[in-house]
């Protein structure tokens, strides 16, 4: 959990509030509250730089977007190093007027740095805010006083550093190192290259797609807002010939793609999650000279304009409600949903695989120990041994970023797989449920996964179907498939012993 010490003990709090140390509940609050702030702050922040306008654009699209839900549902760190950036970045707007802040800029900038092992990444953004509050106004420029407030940022940074790293600072920081290092040599295509080899070529040194992933990765995450953010750069980049400070800004809302470049750390959603700053501070700046030229305009043009932004809003919106209730939270939510699905129809016992590769990540977790039901396990190594009830099959692709899709699809059981195959298999299907596996978006989260998905092309939609979870009729499987399938075997001169399948 290196630098990640801020996640551990804002969830160590919150498990102390909520007398909660048995459910991943506290890990989500803190995150879902991490959030709610991070929508006030981009207001207020560029209502600050700019105006109500164009801060109420920026809280908007921030607020609208999936992305961030992603990592509340992952119970992952990004959105609690961006509310940390932002608070920091709101207390250096008022650092001018006291010293206290800008010590609370330092405290939270802080806590930033020991919120993700990325979060050098968001150090452009706090800088450059840091150069235009401090630097930039020369009439107010005060060189004893901006130090002066640059020594009670670093007091305030040097505080969490000493809370988080004693009482050896120095080892913690070398481990750091050593562990980044680390990661730039041995990301999982290095350390699974055997395996990987199988599915395509990996060059020394390989790490992934590139730039030509990252263009791919936010075309899928966020479209919308990713279209609408290339188009403001190209409408600032014309602007920036009159306006210089315009271009400046274009260079820094692209520091993140450029920044995990030059490092090059792994490639997947959420190391790139720093430059949801960098788009909205684009398009929010696009915004704001629009709204300097809107007086000039005829009022034809200010309805087409007027127009087009509330249909990329309202796309916006639709796209990122589409993807949120219909894949990131039902795929997270599986467990949840099977649970309650076998209580609602009153199954208190089901089978499922003995030695399924993926019951550590369905069968282990089923039971949320909030939960007082009583559900069992009857143990099968083939569906032909249940004679009467219900069976329970894991997600039976190779491809599930449980696995760093590099695992070949369950096929231990040859009746399930006929079956399967057969193109009956949704006769005896009496439930199924969307979980990681099924999911595109979640895949994007694991950097082979989303290497042969967008790079590749190796994940098929079939391969998404055989990431569900399904409940199978026994009975039905008993009385109506399995003569099918001894026939066909008698037909194709196999022998098989029936004394194999003895109801368990």
């Amino acid at each position: 959990m290196r630098f990640k010490e801020s996640l551990i003990l804002g969830i160590a709090v919150m498990q102390r509030l909520l007398n909660d140390f048995t459910t991943l509940f506290p890990n989500v609050l803190v995150l879902i509250i991490a959030v709610n702030i991070s929508t006030v702050l981009f207001y207020f922040i560029f209502k600050k730089l700019f105006n109500a306008a164009t801060g109420f654009v920026a809280a908007l699209l921030f607020a609208t977007s999936a992305w961030p839900y992603l990592y509340i549902l992952q119970g992952a760190h990004p959105p609690l190093v961006l509310m940390n950036c932002l608070v920091a970045i709101f207390f250096l707007q008022y650092g001018r007027l006291r010293k206290f802040f800008s010590f609370l800029s330092g405290l939270f900038l802080g806590f930033m740095i020991f919120s993700s092992p990325t979060s050098p990444i968001y150090l452009p953004y706090y800088m450059a805010f840091a150069i235009y509050h401090f630097i930039i106004p020369f009439k107010k420029f005060n060189l004893k006083t901006t130090l002066l407030h640059l020594v009670f940022v670093l007091l305030g940074s040097i505080l969490i550093l000493l809370y988080f790293t004693l009482p050896d600072p120095v080892t913690y920081i070398k481990t750091f190192i050593d562990f980044l290092a680390f990661s730039q040599k041995g990301n999982d295509f290095i350390l699974w290259k055997k395996a990987l080899v199988e599915y395509f070529p990996i060059p020394e040194g390989f790490r992934g797609g590139g730039w030509a992933w990252i263009i791919k990765y936010f075309f899928f995450i966020t479209p919308i807002m990713f279209i609408t953010y290339l188009v403001s750069l190209v409408y600032l980049a014309k602007k920036s010939v009159k306006r210089p400070w315009i271009f400046a800004i274009i260079l820094l809302s692209i520091s993140t793609p450029v920044c995990v470049e030059i490092v090059k750390v792994a490639q997947f959603g959420r190391n790139y999650f720093s430059w949801i700053i960098g788009i909205i501070l684009g398009i929010a700046i696009a915004v704001y000279t629009l709204k300097e030229e809107w007086p000039a305009w005829s009022p034809r043009k200010q309805k087409i304009i007027a127009f087009s932004l509330a249909s990329i809003f309202a796309g916006h919106l639709l796209f990122n409600g589409f993807i949120f209730f219909n894949d990131i939270l039902p795929s997270r939510m599986a467990n949840t949903h099977i649970y309650d699905w076998l209580m609602k129809n009153d199954i208190h016992r089901i089978y499922t695989y003995k030695n399924h590769a993926r019951n550590k990540n369905v069968i282990m977790f089923l039971r949320n120990p909030k939960e007082t039901g009583d559900l069992k396990f009857g143990g099968i190594q083939t569906i032909a041994q249940v004679t009467e009830g219900y069976i329970l099959v894991p997600p039976i692709t190779g491809k599930t970023i449980w696995n760093s899709c590099m695992e070949k699809d369950f096929n231990d059981d040859p009746v399930l797989t006929a079956l399967y195959q057969s193109g009956e298999f949704k006769k005896y299907v009496v439930a199924r449920f969307p979980t990681l596996s099924s999911s595109p978006v979640w895949t994007q989260e694991q950097e082979v996964c989303t290497y042969r998905d967008l790079m590749l092309g190796q994940i098929s939609k079939e391969d998404r179907q055989k990431g569900f979870v399904w409940i199978l009729d026994g009975k039905k499987i008993h009385e109506q498939w399995l003569p099918k399938y001894l026939t066909f075997l008698k037909m194709h001169q196999t022998s098989i012993n029936e004394k194999n399948f003895p109801a368990q």
